[in-house]
């Protein structure tokens, strides 16, 4: 496996994932965000956590950068909902910067057109990503957020 240079993409988001892939397009790993839980049960991003799993993938590779999803509020959302989901993708830009990572932002719909699920089902992006990553495992309903963060990485090979 190529270690020279590797693409992490970040689904941002609670349930999201970041997920890595080499130079070549082979999986390095997927992880899923890491959460803390805070007072009354509730959960936010775990940005210690995040930037170890982010150094963690720098130690393995030359050259590393990282995609992160270009997130905004939706009009559906609640207003706590866009407030934790703002929360999530602060924690991520911070992490990432911290680790001295150079990234870039890629709002859904680019990534999206260039892996071929405009006008699809949400969960067609397994069936895409199993595709391209074999032995992604990617099995089950909750592993949508594995397969967008491999997408995403995909998307900036």
């Amino acid at each position: 496996m190529e270690f020279d240079r590797i693409v992490i993409g970040v689904d941002v988001g609670l349930s999201g994932a970041i997920a890595a892939v080499s130079g070549l397009g082979e999986l390095v790993g997927v992880w899923d965000m890491p959460v803390e839980t805070v007072g009354n049960g509730k959960h936010r991003c775990a940005p210690f956590l995040l930037y170890q799993i982010l150094c963690n993938i720098r130690a393995r590779a030359a050259f590393v950068e990282c995609r992160i999803e270009q997130v905004g509020a939706m009009p559906s959302q609640g207003v706590t909902s866009m407030f934790n989901f703002g929360d999530s993708f602060g924690c991520v830009r911070s992490a990432v910067a911290v680790a001295g990572i150079p990234h870039a932002f890629i709002t859904p719909q680019s990534w999206k057109k260039q892996c071929g699920l405009i006008g699809t089902d949400k969960d067609f992006s397994r069936t895409k990503a199993a595709q391209l990553f074999s032995s992604a495992p990617l099995s089950l309903k909750k592993h949508i957020g594995w397969a967008d963060a491999l997408l995403i990485a995909w998307s900036g090979l």
